[in-house]
């Protein structure tokens, strides 16, 4: 089997929570950051089931804000890097960051 080098991630830092932004911040953009989508639905849900309508609803309008920018942003960077992202989905550790996608639209769903 030959692997062509081209596809290999590129040797730039991964992104890490709470990193300062940089001009490689869309590159490295850590895709488990779709888990502030679920933690602020999950924290919307909770304030409508102890009945806070007005807190519930504040977070829910705080979370669809998040959901649009993070899909946003992870859309310009399979424009931008594609290779990146596919190589991100097949890392070991960054990989199952991406599962954080499916479960924030649940959470936004819900």
């Amino acid at each position: 089997m030959i692997i062509d080098k081209t596809l290999l991630m590129p040797s730039t830092e991964l992104a890490h929570p709470g990193q300062p932004v940089s001009t490689t911040s869309l590159e490295n953009f850590f895709p488990g950051y779709f888990a502030l989508v679920m933690a602020t639905g999950i924290v919307s849900i909770g304030l409508y089931l102890w009945q806070y309508p007005v807190l519930a609803t504040a977070f829910l309008w705080l979370n669809i804000f998040f959901y649009a920018l993070l899909w946003v942003i992870l859309a310009a960077r399979i424009i931008k890097y594609p290779v990146v992202v596919w190589n991100d989905l097949h890392h070991p550790a960054r990989g199952v960051t991406f599962l954080t996608l499916v479960a924030g639209n649940n959470v936004v769903g819900s």
